[in-house]
């Protein structure tokens, strides 16, 4: 640990800003094993200090690369280098084909992560924050995984406050599966998308991507109940609840909203109850990452029976419209909603990340 800790200091990126053009990179892992939230945030807050802005990316459960940019905006990734024949053939590999792919890996920018992160003191050579915690979060096995599970969250929540469109939905990788959690997502999502786009049954190769329950939702799913038919109708939102918490996240939106809007399942959700519609619809809304939608219809939703009838997916629209909120700009119903969330006991890591942009914006 000793002096390893230098590298992660205000002190040393200035040096290195100094190295860099205009619109030159500054790259930098870090490890998210073995340390402890206090100890990242001292280095993010360092970065911060020097570099206008920084994207995390999470190459694998283990590790996060940050890339920061000398001046102005972070700008988006080119498809320059999978021109390289050496590196479009370790991209090959591991089954990611152009730089929209790089998208699944990237967990949030810094204004997502900036009220949580750069709260307290930097790590620097006057305060070597990380040279003595490291050894002591070793000692403990810390693990800070919040970073990228949060990245793994039903409600792209990082996604959206960090301004981004969604991610495409990359091929799946069993390569990528194996170092990198998100992608056993990823591998759901494609079959996900797949079977519902084309409406055909799970072959014997998707089954191998497949959760347990997986299947059996696919297949509720494709049976679109019969007109009037409300308990039906129910089960069959609840499955496609489910299947929607792997594809809007991953990329899968996009087969998400072709199948709902299809002539087959558009027309039977015509002889659906009202509330699967309206449920159906937000869920649209979220997949689109159509911030003014969710405002307008997260709070139309949560002053109904919807908290009663359907709490679970209450707390998903709850949740939804307060991160629409703060990343489109409050207005009173969205007051409403941030102080209903305000009351909510939850702890949980992506919740810290909306309480932090609530704490902020007072």
């Amino acid at each position: 640990m000793s002096g390893v800790s230098t590298l992660f200091t205000p002190e040393f990126y200035r040096q290195a800003k100094r190295a860099l053009s205009a619109n030159g990179l500054f790259i930098q892992r870090f490890h998210i094993y073995e340390i402890d939230r206090p100890l990242v945030a001292s280095i993010v807050r360092a970065i911060g200090e020097v570099f206008p802005d920084y994207v995390l990316y999470a190459p694998n459960d283990g590790d996060v690369i940050l890339v920061a940019t000398a001046s102005g905006s972070l700008p988006s990734p080119a498809n320059a280098l999978f021109g390289w024949p050496a590196m479009r053939a370790e991209l090959d590999y591991l089954g990611i084909r152009g730089a929209a792919d790089l998208g699944i890996f990237r967990i949030a920018n810094r204004r997502a992560y900036a009220p949580l992160l750069e709260a307290g003191r930097a790590n620097s050579d006057y305060y070597p924050l990380l040279e003595f915690g490291a050894p002591r979060a070793r000692f403990a096995n810390a693990r800070f995984t919040d970073l990228s599970q949060n990245a793994r969250d039903p409600i792209p929540i990082l996604e959206i406050l960090s301004g981004f469109g969604p991610p495409e939905l990359p091929p799946p990788s069993v390569v990528l599966a194996r170092i990198n959690s998100r992608f056993i997502d990823v591998c759901r999502a494609g079959v996900f998308a797949g079977v519902l786009t084309a409406d055909r049954a799970v072959s014997d190769a998707d089954a191998v991507l497949l959760l347990e329950g997986d299947r059996e939702n696919l297949d509720i799913v494709r049976a679109v109940p019969a007109a009037g038919a409300a308990n039906a109708w129910h089960t069959w939102f609840a499955s496609l609840y489910a299947l929607s918490k792997i594809l809007v996240p991953n990329g899968g939106g996009p087969a998400l909203e072709r199948y709902v809007r299809s002539e087959r399942v558009g027309g039977g959700l015509r002889g659906a109850p009202q509330d699967v519609r309206d449920k159906v619809a937000f869920l649209l809304l979220v997949s689109s990452r159509d911030l003014d939608g969710m405002r307008r219809e997260g709070p139309r939703l949560l002053a109904g029976s919807l908290v009663q009838l359907d709490p679970g997916f209450a707390a998903y629209v709850l949740f939804s419209t307060t991160t629409a909120c703060p990343a489109s700009g409050p207005d009173p119903s969205c007051q409403r909603i941030l102080e209903q969330f305000d009351r909510l006991p939850i702890r949980s890591p992506v919740f810290e990340v909306l309480r932090a942009h609530r704490a902020a914006s007072h």
